[in-house]
């Protein structure tokens, strides 16, 4: 059944693309079927892609959110649907507990457990069917406009990124995680957000982003999820290494936040900068009418 399933994705991929293999992508994953806010988000964020863009699209559903909506996307001729097998990391993550547990701040409520989120994610790069992916994180993004440029137009791995500002660090290695940091521990990092970004997959890479993740061997940014997200792993690669490819950086409106108390850096975005919405707060204030 597995190979036939990556020949069909096979055969439906060479039919949809010239040359360079390439998609938009993202995951819904439900877990259990009370998790319905889960499937509205995600049909939510697909629908704008599929209204403002004319994009090959791959979706990848956990079983749960297979059953719930794999029949309904599989209607769509330039949808792929992947079927992501039982994953679960829980068991065997390595982390300073003590030092975590003593982290304060804003903690966010979730339907899904992290680390199944971040097993899922690193999955993604085994879609070697392809050779450039657009990941879009449908939990919480809308897309305003035709986005395909920011496909077309990026070499993996793209992403924005904000370079490490003292007065606002949004990535200060924090306790937590099991790597030694060393004499520049001290040093606040360049922070990029994994909302939305190009890469390549690669069966291998998908290999070292789970491990990596498992042994704790990252710096963690100190942010809410108490380094069990996928972000500050991703993060580490593209920034501290090289395992991701050359890191092309983006316009910093290509992810638009929505909240400005946040993130200032976006003020000056205009609308016609922007493709997307990523955050609680999906579409932008809109425009002050001009004066008659």
């Amino acid at each position: 059944k597995a190979a036939r399933a990556r020949a069909r994705i096979r055969r439906c991929t060479c039919s949809r693309h010239q040359g360079m293999r390439t998609a938009f992508v993202t995951t819904c994953i439900q877990l259990k079927p009370s998790n319905t806010a889960v499937i509205a988000g995600c049909l939510s964020s697909i629908c704008s892609l599929l209204l403002t863009t004319a994009p090959a699209l791959v979706v990848a559903l956990d079983a749960v959110a297979f059953e719930s909506i794999g029949a309904l996307l599989q209607q769509y001729r330039r949808v792929t649907v992947v079927r992501l097998p039982p994953l679960s990391f829980s068991s065997a993550i390595q982390r300073n507990w003590t030092a975590l547990n003593s982290v304060r701040g804003r903690q966010w409520r979730r339907s899904l457990p992290l680390e199944s989120y971040s097993a899922y994610r690193f999955e993604l790069w085994r879609l070697v069917a392809w050779d450039k992916l657009l990941y879009f994180d449908a939990a919480d993004l809308i897309f305003l406009r035709n986005a395909s440029k920011m496909l077309e137009s990026s070499q993996p791995f793209s992403s924005i990124r904000v370079p490490w500002d003292a007065s606002k660090p949004r990535c200060w290695p924090t306790p937590g995680t099991l790597l030694p940091i060393g004499t520049d521990a001290a040093r606040a990092r360049d922070y990029i957000n994994m909302g939305v970004y190009v890469f390549r997959p690669s069966a291998a890479v998908a290999d070292v982003l789970t491990s990596t993740y498992l042994s704790g061997r990252f710096v963690y940014c100190g942010g809410s999820d108490l380094s069990l997200g996928n972000q500050d792993v991703i993060r580490h690669l593209a920034l501290e290494t090289k395992l991701l490819g050359p890191f092309h950086t983006w316009p910093l409106c290509y992810n638009y936040r929505g909240n400005l108390r946040s993130w200032p850096e976006q003020r000056q975005c205009e609308r016609k900068q922007m493709y997307l919405v990523h955050g609680p707060r999906r579409y932008p204030e809109p425009e002050p009418e001009p004066e008659p």
